[in-house]
């Protein structure tokens, strides 16, 4: 049997599945990978980068995996002076919540800042006169663990003499690259910034709002979101989806189903089919049930039952750390 076809990223929904499938008397065939389209198979399109966002206040603030809307000055925000990040350098020490699910990490991870004076002045880079003897820059000092391995030690971001304001924060950010770790439910990650800021203006660091996404981003695979089918004698078809992340199912927190046929393999692609081959729309779950490692299993049925043919199951699923904007 040949491998199903190459899926398109939708603009609104981020996480995207096609499952091809054929309906007969007979026993349907397994997914298989997805290259062709010949024959049954399966293709995902994964997001390439998962992040996990600053939250909270300067006093409680934490790792969140949720991309806020909010709009407008930040609602966290930690300050600092030259004199301050010299006498107690330390800013911020932040934590995610526990992890639910064990995963393997294999990829690079970037450690993202968003920083700006109180206010528009061009003070610092005046008075930059030379940097790093006599100057007025500011960088980050971030150490990042997984869980019990350390990632990040004290790792610099890049440095330079701040002059926006929260309007349009500067960037800082450092790198971790080919970082191979595993992580086990109830492990946390943590983050400790501390700043070396030269400048005799206020600076501060910002963080949750859609524009001042501080936080980290992991460039490799972090879930693993499995969908099945079936189809039984009476030729009522069964879908169903297990949502898995390190962070639990919460991370897959809306999805859109449909089964689309009969058609050719060739036609099927996300998106396509005319109105009329749209025979099922599946949105809120018909049903749940506890699966292998007490996951939560999402059901749907169909109401009526399939005509002999090639059929296809076109789903998005939205994940909470992506761009809710896209």
């Amino acid at each position: 049997m040949a491998e199903g076809v190459t899926a398109h990223r939708t603009s609104v929904l981020f996480l995207m599945l096609m499952l091809l499938m054929a309906v007969s008397v007979s026993s349907i065939a397994n997914a298989q990978d997805a290259d062709d389209s010949e024959g049954p198979g399966i293709t995902w399109e994964l997001p390439g980068n998962h992040m996990l966002y600053m939250k909270g206040t300067e006093q409680q603030p934490f790792l969140d995996r949720n991309w806020t809307t909010n709009t407008g000055e930040p609602l966290g925000k930690a300050e600092f002076t030259k004199l301050g990040s010299a006498t107690n350098p330390n800013l911020l020490e932040i934590q995610s919540a526990p992890l639910a699910e064990s995963f393997r990490f294999e990829g690079n991870i970037t450690v993202r800042l968003f920083a700006s004076l109180e206010s528009t002045n061009d003070g610092c880079r005046l008075t930059n006169v030379l940097p790093g003897v006599a100057g007025a820059e500011t960088a980050f000092q971030v150490s990042l663990s997984l869980g019990s391995t350390v990632v990040l030690d004290g790792a610099e971001t890049n440095s330079l003499p701040m002059e926006e304001s929260y309007l349009s924060a500067h960037e800082f950010t450092v790198r971790a690259t080919d970082v191979n770790v595993s992580l086990g439910p109830g492990d946390l990650v943590s983050m400790d910034i501390d700043v070396q800021h030269d400048c005799i203006q206020t600076g501060v660091l910002w963080w949750g709002t859609y524009d001042a996404t501080s936080g980290i981003i992991l460039d490799g695979d972090v879930i693993d979101p499995q969908l099945e089918y079936a189809i039984d004698s009476n030729r009522m078809a069964r879908v169903e989806f297990t949502p898995i992340s390190p962070w639990g199912p919460d991370d897959f927190p809306r999805q859109v189903v449909e089964i689309v046929g009969p058609m050719d393999w060739d036609e099927m692609f996300h998106g396509f089919g005319k109105e009329d081959q749209r025979l099922e729309h599946f949105e809120s779950p018909h049903g749940t049930r506890i699966g292998e490692a007490n996951r939560t299993i999402i059901t749907w049925s169909s109401e009526k039952p399939l005509e002999p043919g090639r059929y296809m199951v076109d789903a998005c699923f939205t994940v909470t750390d992506q761009d809710p904007g896209e």
